[in-house]
């Protein structure tokens, strides 16, 4: 049995998963005022996502990339990047703290996103920007 989903109701989906993410994360975040400053342009973001739809609407691995991009970004706003606990959850799971094996001494969430940004979003905004300059190829 295979579970055919429309478009619209991937989009949908995804959209319901982030606003359970977005009031789950909001409740007691570690400094309230950070995290609505970072949250402001999810908002606006998700906002012009909406907005723009119907004129530009993405694949579904773009949509669920962003998905991906905005969750990372909820988790770190959050706890502020800096604070993530991401070494304790990998500890409870392995019995290893994740820092130890790869050798950092610090919390690396924030680099580690920052990178995970960069690869999350370049297929989106290759999409993007092949369909508004209407370029074919690399």
């Amino acid at each position: 049995m295979t579970l055919k989903m429309s478009h619209r109701q991937f989009l949908f989906l995804l959209t319901i998963v982030l606003g359970i993410e977005f009031v789950v994360l909001g409740i007691a975040p570690n400094d309230r005022k950070d995290w609505l400053l970072e949250n402001v342009l999810v908002v606006l973001f998700v906002g012009a996502m909406y907005g723009s739809y119907r004129k530009l609407t993405l694949s579904r691995i773009s949509y669920l990339l962003i998905f991906l991009f905005l969750s990372l970004h909820l988790v770190g706003a959050h706890y502020t990047y800096a604070q993530v606990p991401y070494d304790r959850w990998f500890e409870s799971l392995t019995g290893r703290t994740f820092n130890s094996l790869v050798g950092w001494e610090r919390n690396n969430f924030d680099r580690v996103v920052d990178l995970s940004y960069g690869l999350l979003l370049a297929y989106p905004i290759s999409e993007v920007f092949l369909r508004v300059a209407k370029l074919r190829g690399f």
